[in-house]
């Protein structure tokens, strides 16, 4: 993730913050992040699924980021009065 750029959230027009917002992990994916979570908590996870569960959280983590700025950037509009 060191490697990415995030956006400034003063750079997000409301319009691209809500779009961020509906990005995301797929339902399939959830429920398989959420089974793999399972396996490793019990201890019966196998090295692929950890690798696996390791992209999962990596992917994870950066669509909380994103979000997180979507929503910093909503709530400044919002305050601005430039909300759409």
């Amino acid at each position: 993730m060191s490697r990415v750029q995030f956006p400034d959230a003063a750079d997000l027009a409301p319009s691209e913050a809500g779009f961020i917002l509906q990005l995301g992990l797929s339902e399939a994916d959830r429920i398989k992040l959420r089974d793999l979570l399972v396996k490793n908590r019990e201890g019966d996870i196998t090295s692929s699924e950890k690798d696996d569960l390791g992209n999962f959280l990596a992917v994870s983590y950066f669509f909380d980021i994103l979000h997180s700025k979507a929503r910093l950037a909503l709530k400044r509009s919002d305050h601005s009065g430039t909300a759409a």
